[in-house]
């Protein structure tokens, strides 16, 4: 199973033929199919998610996984994978054309998220940290950027 693919156009009938993925077309047609339930690139807690809403708990999260290290900055008020609802009313279409933007949304992340995390862990040891932000957003990305190049 795979997300849909987001349009912004307002055309039904052109979106009828994107509506749906190239795998779920082929196995409408009953073209056969193997579903892989062993996962090895996510940390455990984050594969749990997609597991959940996408897969019905059916991901399996190997023991070679499962042993990996934990990060040194792991508490419970850092876990591994973290989900904030910022309510989203501040979305605005973004400049470039490239999907959109949301202002308080970029400046929660970058000033009380990673500045809390800064602050607590790294200026307190010289281990190098990789934070990920995923947005699906172009003009997002931008704006985080320029904001992150601003701390």
């Amino acid at each position: 199973k795979q997300l849909p693919v987001l349009t912004l156009s307002g055309s039904s009938s052109n979106n009828k033929l994107i509506e749906r993925s190239l795998f779920e077309r082929l196995q409408s047609l009953n073209f056969p199919t193997i579903f892989l339930r062993n996962q090895y690139r996510m940390h455990e807690d984050i594969a749990a998610f997609p597991s959940q809403e996408f897969y019905n708990g059916r991901l399996i999260t190997p023991d070679s996984v499962k042993g990996r290290m934990t990060p040194s900055w792991s508490s419970p008020c850092f876990p591994t994978i973290c989900f904030w609802d910022t309510n989203g009313k501040n979305m605005a279409k973004g400049q470039t054309g490239h999907g959109f933007t949301n202002h308080d949304e970029a400046e929660f992340i970058t000033q009380t998220i990673l500045s809390t995390f800064a602050h607590t862990f790294l200026t307190r040891s010289d281990v190098e940290v990789t934070v990920g932000i995923i947005s699906f957003y172009k003009d997002q990305v931008k704006l985080l950027k320029e904001q992150l190049a601003r701390i």
